[in-house]
């Protein structure tokens, strides 16, 4: 499965008070299945520090034949 992912949709799923238990789902489920293509540069992460945070925890248990990119 292939999934796109922009700046301002992935940081607004985590700035609810709370992640429902259907985006933690969704979000298992890119991790171990998804090449997940990032609409933003490595660069954003290193400016914004709630990026950063949300990213660890996309990298963290990833499948071993899923992939992560950045665009520019």
């Amino acid at each position: 499965m292939d999934a796109y992912i922009d700046k301002e949709n992935l940081i607004s799923i985590f700035k609810n008070s709370r992640v429902s238990e259907i985006v933690a789902d969704g979000i298992k489920l890119l991790k171990k299945h998804g090449n997940i293509t990032y609409n933003f540069s490595e660069n954003d992460i290193k400016s914004e520090e709630i990026l950063a945070a949300i990213l660890r925890l996309f990298t963290q248990g990833v499948g071993e034949q899923t992939s992560q990119i950045f665009t520019d």
